[in-house]
């Protein structure tokens, strides 16, 4: 559910404009290149078709989760995007959508359209079995117009986890290790099917997801590393972590067995300092925010995670207590 308005407020978003001849439907081959030129024109960022094939098709879809609005002279002016990704729900598979490259032209905006807009989108996921819809949606140009037309709703608002780095000379420096791992590695998936009914909403974090959102992705360069206890090849934990130039070493993945959160954040501290970054940055549901809190962290507002308001997907007090999301479930980082 990101959003691309870039500026747009609610006064813009006005019900008086010319008769446009204005049509919406779902996608269509061929459309990638009007949603990359809309999205130019948007938020004066460039998108590649190699990063669109990725987020919209990388994974092998069948399906495009995906919708246009279009004007008869002017082409592809809106539209309102899905990743669809495999979940875990209470022992079970299910259909989730992160939504995201929500977008409309600044000629063309209007409440009415936004609605309808996300209208078509909200129907064609739930006819396809999608019980998930959520999104990290901007504040003024996305959710305090989806909130006035009751669209969406607020599910909590994301605190940036941050810690200034130290070493641990604690015992868990001596009987865990943490080393990387390729993407590939088989010990990813046995470490998944084992811990996954503690995570109780996520998405499935298997070996096919990883190579998809991380080793694949054509914007970042990600790392995986693995947690194991000294002289064992066991993984209770693998980690993704954000290679980049920078101060702060960004953790955005994680998959841990009980009790073993702790651990892998001190071993990850502890591999920060001696790659001489000064802080380590996360973000989680509240409800680590106690431990992360005993463990040194501070944090600050990020932003909101929203779902859309539909009678036939996940409500609002099941998410908060259950989906286990981190910065990885977002599609711009």
């Amino acid at each position: 559910m990101s959003s691309n308005h870039s500026g747009q407020s609610n006064k813009n978003m006005n019900l008086s404009t010319p008769p446009y001849n204005i049509t919406y439907r779902i996608y269509r081959e061929g459309d990638e290149q009007g949603i990359i030129k809309l999205r130019k024109e948007v938020t004066n960022r460039s998108m590649s078709l190699k990063e669109w094939t990725w987020k919209f098709k990388g994974q092998g879809n069948e399906k495009v989760y995906s919708v246009i609005m279009e004007e008869k002279t002017h082409g592809i002016i809106g539209h309102w995007g899905g990743i669809l990704l495999k979940m875990y729900h209470e022992g079970r598979e299910i259909k989730g959508v992160a939504a995201c490259n929500v977008m409309i032209h600044r000629k063309y905006r209007g409440f009415v359209r936004f609605k309808k807009l996300h209208n078509l989108f909200v129907k064609e996921l739930t006819e396809d079995s999608v019980r998930f819809i959520y999104g990290f949606p901007t504040e003024k140009t996305f959710m305090l117009p989806a909130e006035k037309l009751k669209l969406c709703e607020r599910l909590e608002v994301i605190n940036e986890s941050i810690k200034d780095v130290r070493f641990s000379n604690r015992p868990v420096k001596f009987l865990y290790q943490l080393l990387p791992i390729d993407f590939n590695d088989e010990r990813i998936n046995t470490l998944w099917n084992d811990v996954k009914h503690q995570f109780k909403l996520s998405i499935i974090k298997d070996i096919n997801y990883l190579n998809w959102r991380y080793k694949k992705n054509p914007i970042f360069k990600y790392e995986i590393w693995g947690l194991s206890k000294r002289w064992s090849r066991n993984l209770i934990a693998f980690v993704v972590l954000k290679i980049e130039e920078s101060e702060n070493l960004i953790i955005m993945d994680m998959v841990f067995s009980k009790g073993i959160l702790p651990i892998l954040l001190t071993k990850v501290e502890n591999l920060a300092y001696l790659t001489r970054k000064d802080r380590l940055c996360l973000f989680m549901p509240q409800r680590f925010s106690i431990l992360l809190k005993e463990m040194g962290f501070y944090s600050k507002p990020l932003g909101v995670i929203a779902r859309v308001n539909h009678p036939s997907t996940l409500k609002k007090d099941e998410i908060v207590e259950k989906f286990f999301y981190t910065k990885g479930d977002t599609d711009y980082i």
